[in-house]
């Protein structure tokens, strides 16, 4: 049995936004890398919810604590390119992702609401406390940031 970790929740939270948007990840997983950096991947394969011209491969979703959402395309060969700023807020409400990401997966990298409309689109209903989670955490682990123990965990 896996820990549960600090973002968990988070991360479900977004599933279940793209899971009702219609865009479930083909594979997904929370982890820590080298001891300190929190991070959740949602992966979306080459088939015919891409858009082929934009994701002849595949195109990876990213999120950590540092830089929050991010996408690459995904290489022939299954490696990830650079990561890209999805949205320009570390923790944007997970409707919101899914907005992000629906625009991503079409294609339509011009329509992605890189910020949010804090009228439109209310915060996570547990955001406060999972910065305050966050800024802990960076804190207990600022040690590590330049090695860590290099050993992922995942759930």
């Amino acid at each position: 049995m896996t820990d549960h970790l600090l973002h968990d929740d988070y991360m479900d939270a977004v599933a279940s936004a793209l899971d009702a948007a219609g865009l479930t990840a083909d594979d997904g997983w929370t982890e820590v890398l080298h001891g300190h950096q929190l991070e959740g991947v949602q992966t979306y394969e080459a088939n015919e919810r891409l858009h082929s011209g934009a994701w002849p491969y595949g195109v990876v979703v990213t999120w950590n604590q540092h830089d929050g959402w991010q996408y690459a395309a995904v290489r022939r060969g299954g490696a990830p390119e650079q990561g890209r700023e999805l949205i320009a807020d570390l923790t944007p409400p997970p409707a919101v992702v899914a907005e992000a990401v629906s625009s991503l997966v079409a294609g339509r990298l011009d329509q992605i609401p890189t910020r949010w409309d804090r009228e439109v689109h209310p915060g996570w209903e547990h955001a406060e406390a999972f910065a305050d989670a966050l800024d802990e955490w960076n804190t207990d682990h600022a040690a590590g940031t330049s090695g860590g123990s290099g050993t992922p965990t995942t759930t």
